[in-house]
């Protein structure tokens, strides 16, 4: 083989091999950016649980709230309902004597 079809040779292998990196460098950046764009939506999904959570915390909390609140008015109604069978009681006794 002459010097001169080595060098072609050579030139043809290395534009190969130059080629080949080059497409594998542009196949490398499309499939980071589509890893990147990926992440980027996770990240807007997490924080949208995020806030979702935090929402449900919050509405938690306020029925925690409503609850405490409903279970203080039952035992003060209770209250009012046993003061109010008393007095039904005591009225049904005194009507009782009075109609002796």
């Amino acid at each position: 083989m002459s010097d001169n079809q080595s060098d072609e040779k050579t030139i043809y292998l290395l534009e190969t091999l130059t080629s080949t990196v080059n497409d594998f460098r542009n196949e490398f950046s499309e499939f980071r950016g589509s890893v990147e764009n990926r992440l980027s939506n996770i990240e807007k999904s997490v924080e949208q649980i995020n806030q979702e959570v935090f929402s449900l915390d919050v509405r938690q909390d306020r029925l925690e709230a409503i609850a405490h609140d409903l279970r203080a008015d039952v035992k003060v109604l209770r209250k009012e309902v046993q003061s109010w069978t008393r007095d039904v009681m005591d009225l049904q006794h005194e009507l009782a004597k009075a109609e002796k």
